[in-house]
């Protein structure tokens, strides 16, 4: 008698951070990355994917085919629908990211994966908020959403620390730390350097 064994739940990454953060840039350099996973990238709808051109080799409906064996396509609509129309694709991805809105709530992407529906086929495996250390103290008007963004973090990655002072780049790493203690903080250049 043969046993069927349930594929392991699909791991999954919410990458959030505010508008302009640079969540696009790192999700650019995940897929560009040698990690040898099929990985799936669901987009939201507040504006176009914008994956780097060399990695597409097909476009079929929402779906972007990408030369690495990754596979992206945008969330127009439901996203237990969209993450669950992934695993009856031929190529099942072997771990998903989430591009979240600069405007969106991670905690409500995370309590997605809560639902019983999904509960069996994904595992939220971590939320990364991108922080923004030139700009991220001087948006007022969206702090609340901001703290909120920072507040969802297993880890931080705190951009752009090559265009301010050294003093700036401390007082932004304290004020995160104060948010999250238990999340990791990342430096991250402006430029194509890594983390």
């Amino acid at each position: 008698m043969t046993q069927t064994i349930a594929p392991q739940p699909v791991p999954v990454t919410i990458l959030t951070g505010f508008l302009g953060a640079g969540k696009t840039t790192l999700l650019n350099q995940i897929l560009h990355a040698d990690h040898g996973l099929k990985v799936a990238v669901l987009v939201n709808d507040f504006g176009s994917i914008n994956i780097d051109t060399q990695l597409v080799v097909g476009v079929e409906g929402e779906a972007i085919s990408l030369s690495n064996g990754c596979i992206c396509c945008t969330i127009r609509g439901d996203l237990l629908a969209t993450a669950l129309g992934l695993l009856r694709r031929a190529d099942r991805p072997e771990y998903l990211i989430i591009e979240a809105s600069g405007v969106s709530d991670p905690w409500a992407v995370a309590d997605t994966f809560a639902l019983p529906e999904l509960r069996p086929y994904f595992q939220l495996d971590g939320v990364v908020t991108v922080v923004d250390a030139e700009y991220v103290r001087q948006n007022t008007d969206y702090a609340g959403l901001i703290v909120d963004q920072i507040s969802a973090a297993d880890i931080v990655v705190l951009s752009k620390i090559d265009l301010v002072a050294e003093a700036q780049r401390a007082d932004v790493e304290a004020w995160v730390r104060g948010i999250v203690p238990r999340a990791r903080i990342l430096p991250r250049y402006s430029r194509r350097g890594a983390l």
